[in-house]
């Protein structure tokens, strides 16, 4: 499923896979293992290609359907931005979320 949804979106960009492996500092050869089945996907891999063409990352793996794979600003800025934070500090921009959220219900 990777593979085809991975092209699918090379194609829509109008880009082929070697050039977008190698855009994102992958060898070309792995796009052939991947199309062959050969290998999977790192999860670091699978990140970078989600990132470059604003998916989700389940949408890549076919755990998603099409109409779920557009991911908004906000949600693409929460799954690349809090990558490198600590739990607690993830705890914190989870606590803002609900304080907002709270605070837009008063009004």
């Amino acid at each position: 499923m990777f593979w085809e949804r991975f092209y699918q979106l090379c194609e829509s960009k109008g880009k082929k896979p070697n050039t977008v492996a190698k855009e994102l500092g992958f060898s070309s050869a792995v796009c052939t293992q991947w199309k062959k089945g050969q290998q999977n996907p790192s999860t670091d891999k699978v990140t970078k290609i989600a990132e470059y063409f604003g998916v989700t990352i389940k949408y890549l793996l076919g755990q998603e359907s099409e109409i779920d794979k557009q991911l908004d600003g906000v949600d693409f800025a929460l799954l690349s931005e809090t990558e490198n934070l600590t739990m607690e500090q993830k705890e914190d921009v989870l606590k803002y979320i609900r304080f907002i959220k709270a605070d837009s219900n008063k009004e």
